[in-house]
This record gives structure tokens, C-alpha cells and sequence, in this order.
């Protein structure tokens, strides 16, 4: 049996392993029949871009996107020039209108600002991951993705550390985001602004940087199952950052680790003030990131990681 005589029920399922890109190249030219499958079927369309000329992106978009954007369910943009054409009043990103998953490599913050006042327009928009240039205006772009008002996940780096300044407390929440992941360097004001914001929050991560020493002290805040299990992973912790951090969000937490080097662990008095503000917590566990690691800094474990810490039941 050749491929041409299969039922187009098969050719569809086909296809949900393939990304539309290659089913474009593979069978949009074949013959009458696959055209009219890709142009005329109602099957969910999943378009990764990395690396492509302009001239056969043009033709892609020309033969197919063009007609099919209602269709597109999730969209992932690496190459520079895809990125600028799809923010740009050309693509209108607003006619996506089935959009559910958008990640972007490497945007300037222009075109992310662009694109963003099109993305609310979308009702289907719950997961949104950008990495973004230098020059970024960080506080326009925050304000735009707390009024995305489907989305549920959103992952954001920043390709400067440079601080977040002025950036109010929300008086009025209203994002819907339950996991945020911010990939950049702030203080702990910077940190509870966001989170005001962000009154659904479940997941948080967040790599915070204590700027009086900014090569010595990076935390990484993971929060899991609405608020209830916490761990903190960096290479010097400071005692009064966690322990204000803590004590402002965490209340509600049920099990605590923490991934740190040894000028915290050899700190003989740092716990027993954290642990008094969790009265809920049943499970502490600490890790020794200088033995995880060997000599100088290392990655350490990830979140559900044990390193060389031992849990431990309060």
C-alpha cells in the first residue's frame, strides 16, 4: 500500500507527529489531493521556526500559513527574521485566534511590546515563553503580560540584568498566571512587586539577586502545589533575604529545602528563626551546594533534586 491510497483520517494522524513545517515540505507539493488536506482540514497546526531563508519562508506563509492562521495551536519563533514578521502588522498575530502556546528566542523588545498588544485579543493564549534583547523596556513588558488574561504559564528571560525600577504594587490583581519563570536579577522590593500582580500564582521561580554583592548572591525561589512546598537553591544565601522572603509568602508551606554553600550552613543561628515563621512545615531538607558541586560555584540540584542535604521531619 502506498501512502497516496491511505484514508485521510490516517494522513492526519500522521501529521500530529510531524511538525507542519516539514508537512509542508514533504507533502504540500506532492500532488492535489495533500494540498487540499493542508489547505481545507480542520487538523491542529504546530509551526516550530528555528533556521529558514526568507524565500522559503515566504512560500511557506504564502501556501499555507497565510490561509491557515484560525488553525495554529502553538508557535515557536528562533530565527530573527520569522520573530519580526510575526509581530509585525503584516502576520497580525491576532488572527491566530486557536493560539495556545507562543515561544520566542531572541525578540527585541519592540517587536515583543508589538506583539503583546495583539496577544490580548487572544482567548486561547495559556502558555508564553520569551527571551528577550538588550534595551528592554522590562516595565512596559511586565505590564503588558499581566493583562494576558487567559494566561496560565509564562516564562520570561531577559537577555540584561539590569533592575527593575518602578514598577508600583498591584492595588488590583487581576492576572490569571498560576507558574511564572523569570530568568533575571532583582532585589526583594522588585520581587514582592511582581508578585502582587500575580495573585494566582503556583509555581514561582525566580532568580534574585541581593545587589550589594551582585556576583555572590543569586536565589532561585521555586513554589510548588499552590504554596505549600518551597526551594531555595543559590551560591550564598543571605540569612535576613530568606528569612524576610519567607516570612512575607510562605506561611502556608509544607515542605522546605534549601540548596546553599557553606557560609550559610556554617551560620548556627539562621534556622530556627525561618522554621518559626512556618508552622505548617513537616519536611526540611538542606543541601551543601560547595560538596554537590566540588571546588567553585556549581549548578547545584534542581527543585526535587537531594544534593548531599538529608530531608529531615520537623
Amino acid at each position: 500500500m502506498q501512502l497516496e491510497d491511505l484514508a485521510n483520517e490516517l494522513i492526519y494522524e500522521i501529521f500530529d507527529y510531524l511538525d507542519t513545517c516539514h508537512v509542508y515540505e514533504g507533502f504540500f507539493n506532492l500532488n492535489t489531493r495533500f494540498q487540499n488536506i493542508l489547505i481545507d482540514s480542520t487538523f491542529p497546526i504546530h509551526i516550530n521556526i528555528s533556521l529558514i531563508s526568507k524565500s522559503k519562508f515566504h512560500r511557506y506563509y504564502i501556501d499555507f500559513i497565510q490561509r491557515n492562521k484560525h488553525r495554529i495551536q502553538s508557535l515557536h519563533l528562533s530565527d530573527p527574521f520569522t520573530i519580526d514578521f510575526f509581530s509585525s502588522s503584516t502576520a497580525d498575530i491576532t488572527k491566530c485566534s486557536q493560539l495556545q502556546t507562543l515561544v520566542l528566542n531572541e525578540i527585541d523588545s519592540q517587536s515583543l511590546e508589538n506583539l503583546l498588544i495583539g496577544l490580548t485579543s487572544l482567548n486561547n493564549l495559556s502558555s508564553l515563553s520569551i527571551h528577550v534583547g538588550r534595551d528592554s523596556n522590562k516595565i512596559t513588558i511586565y505590564n503588558l503580560i499581566f493583562h494576558l488574561s487567559i494566561l496560565k504559564h509564562c516564562k520570561i528571560s531577559f537577555e540584561e540584568n539590569v533592575p527593575l525600577e518602578y514598577l508600583p504594587m498591584s492595588k488590583s490583581p487581576s492576572s490569571s498566571i498560576e507558574h511564572l519563570i523569570i530568568n533575571d536579577n532583582y532585589n526583594l522590593n522588585e520581587v514582592e512587586a511582581i508578585l502582587s500582580y500575580v495573585p494566582h500564582i503556583r509555581r514561582l521561580s525566580i532568580e534574585y539577586q541581593h545587589r550589594p554583592y551582585p556576583q555572590a548572591a543569586l536565589i532561585f525561589l521555586t513554589v510548588l502545589n499552590n504554596l505549600t512546598h518551597v526551594c531555595v537553591t543559590g551560591d550564598s544565601l543571605t540569612n535576613v533575604g530568606i528569612e524576610q522572603f519567607i516570612k512575607n509568602y510562605f506561611r502556608q508551606i509544607k515542605v522546605l529545602h534549601i540548596s546553599a554553600n557553606q557560609s550559610l550552613s556554617y551560620s548556627g543561628t539562621w534556622l530556627k528563626p525561618i522554621l518559626s515563621y512556618l508552622p505548617h512545615v513537616h519536611v526540611f531538607d538542606f543541601a551543601d551546594r560547595e560538596l554537590q558541586s566540588g571546588p567553585g560555584p556549581g549548578p547545584g540540584p534542581g527543585p526535587g533534586g537531594t544534593g548531599t542535604g538529608t530531608g529531615t521531619k520537623i
